[in-house]
This record gives C-alpha cells, structure tokens and sequence, in this order.
C-alpha cells in the first residue's frame, strides 16, 4: 500500500488481468483455447477500416486533431445530430471519467449507479474523489430503477445507467427510460450508456438520442468499441445538450483519440450495413446459446449484448476454473456469477458441450 496515494484508492481493487488465450493454451496442453471474457466481437475490421488505419501510418509524427473534427462530423451527418452537442473520446469509459471529474468536487458528492454494473463505474467515482453509490439489481438482474431513486439525495451529482446492461444483458425499453428520467431531478445528470445498444435484437423502432434534445440532464453514450469491432482503438462518443457538451469537451484530455482511432472510426461508419449484418448474426447466436445453457439453468436471464450472464453466485470463481480447464476463458465476478462472451458457433456449441460437465464438476445442484 502506498502512502502517496489516497486511502480510498489504495482500497481499490486492481481491475482484473486479462489472460492470454495462447498463454492458457500452452499452459494446460490444450489444442486451443475459446477467449470469452472481455465482450469483443469475433469479426476483423469493417471494411475500409485497415486501408484507413494504413493511410494515416505515415502521419503518426503528427499530433491527432484534438477537436476529433472529422468524427464529429461524420457522426453529425450519419446520426442527423448537431455536431455541438457531440463528444468524442478515448472510449466511453473515458467519457464516464471526463463527465464525473468535471461535476463532483468532494467526497461528499455521490455518484449512483446500479449494481452489478461496468467495473470502470466505482473506480472512476472513487478516482474523482466522489462518493460511489452502487444500487444493487432487481430480481429478474434488471435495473432497480425506483431503488436508483430512493437512492437520490442532495448530494447526488450523476446518476449511471447501462442500457442493455454489462453483464446481465438487462435492456430498458423507451417508455421505462422516459419514465424514469421525468422522476430525476435536473440538477442531476443521467448517464445513459449505451455501448451495447447494437445487440438489441429486434431492433428497436426508436432512438434515445432525440432524448438528449429534450432532457437537459441528459448524456448519451455510445462506443465504437463493441459492434463497429475497434475495441483495440478506443473511440467513443457522447451526445447531449451543447451546454453539457462543452463542459465534457473542457474535461477530455487534449489529443486522447489517435489520428488511427479517428481515422478508423470515420471508415467503420460508412460500414452501418455490414455492422448491422454482423451484429445481427452474434445476436442469433447468442439467442442459441441461451437457448441451449436454458436447458440445464433455466434461471439464466434474457441478454440483449453480446454476451450472457449465469447466475451461480458462490460457485461463479469454481465455473471460472473449471470451464479455463477445458478451453474456454470466461468472465467470474466472485460470489455473483459468470459473464461468457458469444463466439463463433463453433465456440458456442463447444461451449454448450462443456457447460454440463462444467456445471457437475463444480456440483451445481
């Protein structure tokens, strides 16, 4: 423990290591090795988005443009927003971190969020010095939206919502999230992030975008990290009223988006088409998937991402273990559960093979 750091931080958590698919592989003597742990899509880059990548490789002497102008643009014009109430950073967590820092100022402010929930939530209340105020599921692993708030107090300055949620799949439709911010007070920002949105199968005949023209407490968030493939870029972005976003732009680290992350976002943009065919297809196949592990738990819930979750609790670390042991890297939060990635079908139905054994090793009922 270090004492240049405050004691808040030194309680925290290191966020956890990702393993290496080759490394276990090798380790356990295994002919390969299903990485299903940390959300990423199994397609390569859209198309367009390695020439674009290519053509800035010369330029990387030059600093990137700090106003991320030609993203910004390019979303104005794909999505029909104004450009003054856009943001763009290096992905979304990042945003989170620019919004909270810029409004919470004491260990008195507090910072709401449901719990389980993205990992990046409390530490980045905790790094900003604020309060974190986990709220923890409903029954179905949904939202608790009225325990969110109950949760609300004077002293709450942001409010964090993910919608479908990470790691339970838990998705809010337009009427439940419209509801629930008429009862926020506007002194209070809403957080809507919404990284996982392109999973959402049917796809919804709404947009909550339009909402951040009307609620003023409003920020959206969306990431081109999860369906549009460039999570080893890092680009995510923001929508919401021109008064927030200038306070957010004041808070994002000059020159944090590469001009390869640009670059690359601006050409998967013009790929909406084949991003909506891929997303689409992982999204079947997470619906099989749950199909077939809904055999042996049916208590697993509905999932509108790109993964699932398995509500084992206690055994969560065991499943983690034993199903690593086998050849497939899966995500345990310890005492909760398991979040597993959808992969290829040819993962998905290995995995499906696996799961009955995984489940008797660890002596699942």
């Amino acid at each position: 423990m270090s004492n240049y750091f405050r004691d808040e931080v030194n309680q925290l958590s290191s966020y956890q290591k990702i393993p290496d698919p080759n490394a276990v592989a090798k380790n356990l003597g295994l002919h390969r090795v299903a990485k299903l742990d940390t959300n990423e899509i199994y397609y390569p880059p859209l198309p367009g988005v390695a020439e674009a990548v290519q053509a800035e490789l010369g330029k990387l002497h030059y600093y990137p443009d700090m106003t991320n102008a030609l993203v910004v643009d390019a979303l104005s014009h794909h999505y029909g927003l104004i450009s003054e109430g856009l943001c763009v950073g290096d992905g979304s967590a990042a945003l989170i971190e620019a919004i909270v820092k810029g409004v919470t100022c004491s260990g008195y402010d507090e910072v709401v969020y449901s719990w389980r929930s993205f990992e990046a939530y409390p530490l980045i209340a905790t790094m900003a010095g604020a309060k974190p105020i986990p709220v923890p599921r409903a029954a179905d692993h949904g939202h608790d939206l009225a325990g969110v708030l109950k949760a609300i107090t004077p002293a709450t300055r942001v409010i964090i919502i993910c919608n479908p949620s990470n790691p339970t799949g838990a998705y809010m439709p337009l009427r439940e999230i419209e509801t629930f911010l008429a009862s926020v007070s506007p002194s209070v920002l809403v957080v809507l992030d919404e990284a996982y949105r392109e999973f959402i199968h049917p796809r919804p005949h709404f947009d909550t975008l339009p909402l951040a023209s009307r609620v003023k407490n409003l920020i959206i968030l969306r990431s081109f990290s999860k369906a549009w493939g460039l999570a080893g870029l890092r680009v995510g972005w923001s929508y919401s009223s021109p008064d927030l976003a200038r306070g957010i732009q004041k808070c994002i680290l000059p020159f944090s988006v590469s001009r390869i992350g640009q670059a690359a976002a601006v050409a998967a943009l013009s790929q909406e088409e084949e991003m909506r065919r891929r997303a689409a297809e992982i999204a079947a196949e997470r619906d099989a998937l749950l199909a077939m592990v809904r055999l042996h738990t049916p208590e697993v819930p509905y999932s509108q991402g790109n993964f699932i979750w398995l509500p084992i609790g206690d055994l969560a670390a065991a499943f983690g273990y034993e199903a690593e042991q086998r050849g497939f890297i899966v995500r345990a939060f310890a005492g909760e559960g398991i979040r597993v990635t959808v992969g290829t079908a040819e993962q998905n139905a290995d995995f499906v093979a696996a799961y009955p054994n995984v489940l008797q090793a660890i002596g699942f009922r």
